[in-house]
């Protein structure tokens, strides 16, 4: 992972210098670690934002997770939660990659958390807003988490999992809840 995460980096890197905007397309959410590192290589000024489309917050660690599987933890990687894997957290050109309350949780299912994960998202500086917040309300809750970052970041990432999708509208997720 810290060799993709590497190579997401350079090329992200490349098209910032080129003032151009990069499309990363993966299938992992360890992608992210990745894209911010290359966004700020790539010379931003200011705060980097991150608006985290997600139906998970990925604050699992490889201490907390029952499953191992790295895509549940990479918000947790990105402010260096205890217990993460260095390797990986340090990818980018500062440690922590980004600061808790620099990323706007959006779309995650309070269900869905482990207990880890709920007593790292209560200690966490975080903005967020969960799946109960924004059903029915979607464009004006989204309005907010926009300004949210907005106000903060001079430049943000939109981090989308298809996991927020309703999987009987689009089933190319592979997480049906």
């Amino acid at each position: 992972m810290v060799e993709v995460a590497s190579q997401v980096a350079e090329r992200v890197e490349a098209t910032v210098r080129a003032n151009q905007v990069s499309l990363v397309l993966g299938g992992d959410c360890t992608i992210e670690l990745g894209v911010s590192a290359g966004a700020l290589r790539g010379g931003h000024i200011g705060e980097l934002g991150l608006l985290y489309v997600d139906g998970h917050a990925d604050l699992n660690t490889p201490v907390t997770s029952t499953s191992g599987i790295l895509d549940s933890m990479g918000v947790a990687h990105m402010i260096a939660e205890e217990g993460t894997a260095e390797e990986l957290s340090r990818v980018g050109p500062r440690f922590p990659l980004l600061a808790e309350e620099m990323i706007v949780l959006f779309g995650y299912n309070p269900r869905e958390l482990n207990d880890a994960e709920a007593d790292a998202l209560a200690r966490r500086r975080m903005p967020r807003y969960p799946l109960g917040e924004i059903r029915g309300r979607a464009e004006a809750v989204a309005t907010e988490a926009l300004s949210e970052i907005e106000g903060k970041a001079e430049r943000f990432l939109v981090h989308l999992d298809v996991d927020v999708i309703d999987f009987t509208d689009c089933p190319i997720a592979d997480v049906p809840q």
